[in-house]
């Protein structure tokens, strides 16, 4: 029967191994067989193989509950297959599908058990992949979802501040105890800061969930960079030693807040990787050139270097090979987020004993393109008053816009697009509509189609508010029209900056 079934499976792709059926007198069963495949995948030759025993490809990581599962289908006389950690002859490890079958003679007694073994190592790796993907969509959903819900608040209390701000310098001159005064202002300023830090922290989310891009514009680079060094060696030991080395380059896209978040994590990981114990004699350099359309920064450190098993998954959010409470794994993440948004590329190489490079390459950005992107504030008389529409089903925010605007405008508010349609039937002589995206009922973008629809031309006067979390039909929206938007919180001077040229637009028409 061996000679049969050895001709049949000699030949195929797959390694086979074939052993005894029955236990010899030292009690075990021996390799009766093996094809070329089998010679091909592990390394072992059949003289190598054949006498010896089945566990020639185990190793260290072979896990024992699943060998126990062989043995037991194997004493059952039952089919099985599994997958394990199944090792070379060089030693090196692979994963493993092996199919384990017993042939049986007429009287049902086991004449020997036939092996089918593939190598499914990639499978499993893309297997994993897909699993991880599937990770990352749900958790950028949720964190859209939750920037979007605190979106909401900010918007209004940075509204209110920034109102507060314009209007206490007034207060504060005509005052009888300016001091007073001049300590609440202080007050309102560092609510300010706070605010502003919880909103920096609302758009990190936001660049994780690839919930959306921000505008880009031209920064100078260097600036961005020596500011992410000064701050990286304020929390290390001050032998810590950071070399630069500055190429001029040109400007790139992005603004320096989120490149400033890129390059600061780098480089606080680069003088992370290097042995406390040896900051005296390893270092960090960060290097600037161009290449081709690109301006190129590489943050090279002189560390432990990045094992081969930990590269696959650098860039994997909450993954992390630091001590708990030093960090979370998010700051690759959100860096390769923020350069992608950018069109640009982050790669990490290393090789563990000499250190670790990580290169971003940035699309260079022209000084007269950056002069075209920028708006310009308008100089039209600030007398002209606008009619300003404002549509948001969050009170608080529609309070807080009507309270900061008011000044030099007529601002009129309702809660939702089937509201705002009805105050539009009535007049139709608003100059501006602030209208947020999402909304229950009728969608800022649904309103927009149907203003387009009744009154051509007036869909022009929108501004759209957004908070980050935008469904499929309300992306569609704003990758298919061409409207200003603004993103929560609002930034206020945006805002005027767009009801000025809004201004300008009315008193040339």
């Amino acid at each position: 029967m061996l000679g049969l079934i050895a001709g049949a499976v000699g030949g195929l792709q797959d390694a086979v191994i074939i052993t005894e059926g029955q236990r010899g007198p030292d009690g075990l069963r021996r390799i009766i067989f093996v094809n070329d495949a089998f010679t091909e995948l592990t390394g072992f030759t059949p003289d190598e193989a054949l006498g010896g025993l089945p566990d020639i490809t185990l190793g260290p990581d072979s896990d024992r509950a699943v060998l126990k599962t062989i043995q037991d289908a194997r004493d059952a006389l039952v089919p099985v297959r599994v997958e394990l950690v199944k090792y070379r002859k060089d030693g090196t490890p692979f994963w493993a599908e092996l199919d384990v079958v017993p042939v049986l003679d007429e009287a049902s007694r086991c004449e020997l058990f036939l092996g089918v073994m593939r190598d499914v190592t990639q499978r499993r790796a893309t297997h994993r992949r897909l699993l991880d993907t599937e990770r990352l969509t749900t958790i950028g959903t949720l964190a859209a979802g939750v920037a979007h819900e605190m979106n909401n608040p900010l918007a209004y209390m940075m509204l209110n501040i920034g109102h507060l701000q314009e209007e206490l310098p007034r207060l504060i001159a005509s005052a009888h105890d300016p001091e007073r005064w001049s300590e609440l202002q202080n007050s309102v300023h560092e609510i300010q800061n706070g605010a502003s830090r919880i909103a920096q922290i609302v758009r990190d989310i936001k660049t994780f969930a690839r919930a959306d891009s921000e505008p880009s514009e031209g920064c100078e680079l260097l600036p961005v960079l020596d500011r992410a060094v000064q701050m990286a060696r304020s929390g290390m030991p001050a032998c810590a030693r950071v070399a630069t080395r500055y190429d001029q380059i040109a400007l790139v896209r992005g603004d320096a807040s989120r490149l400033s978040q890129v390059f600061l994590n780098l480089v606080l990981n680069a003088l992370q990787a290097i042995p406390p114990t040896e900051t005296d004699r390893r270092g960090v350099e960060v290097r600037t050139y161009e290449s081709d359309e690109s301006v190129v920064v590489e943050v090279r450190d002189q560390g432990v270097g990045v094992p081969p098993e930990v590269m696959p998954r650098i860039f994997d959010p909450f993954f992390t090979t630091k001590d708990t409470g030093k960090g979370v794994g998010l700051g690759l993440s959100i860096a390769l987020g923020i350069v992608r948004s950018l069109s640009g590329q982050l790669e990490i190489e290393s090789k563990v004993g000499e250190g670790t490079t990580a290169r971003v390459s940035l699309p260079r950005v022209l000084p007269e393109q950056v002069a075209s992107q920028r708006p310009r504030r308008s100089d039209a008389p600030d007398g002209s008053r606008l009619r300003v529409l404002v549509v948001d089903d969050e009170p608080m925010i529609a309070r807080s816009l009507e309270r900061a605007l008011k000044v030099n405008n007529d601002v009129f508010t309702c809660s939702g697009g089937k509201a705002a349609l009805e105050l539009l039937e009535a007049s139709a002589s608003y100059d501006v509509i602030l209208c947020d995206l999402s909304m229950p009922g009728m969608s800022g973008a649904e309103l927009f189609d149907t203003v387009a629809r009744r009154w051509p031309g007036m869909e022009q006067r929108f501004i759209i508010m957004t908070g980050g979390a935008c469904s499929d039909a309300a992306q569609s929206f704003l990758d298919r029209r061409a409207v200003p938007r603004l993103d929560k919180p609002l930034d206020l001077a945006a805002l005027r900056a767009l009801l000025d040229k809004a201004r300008a637009t009315r008193s040339s028409s």
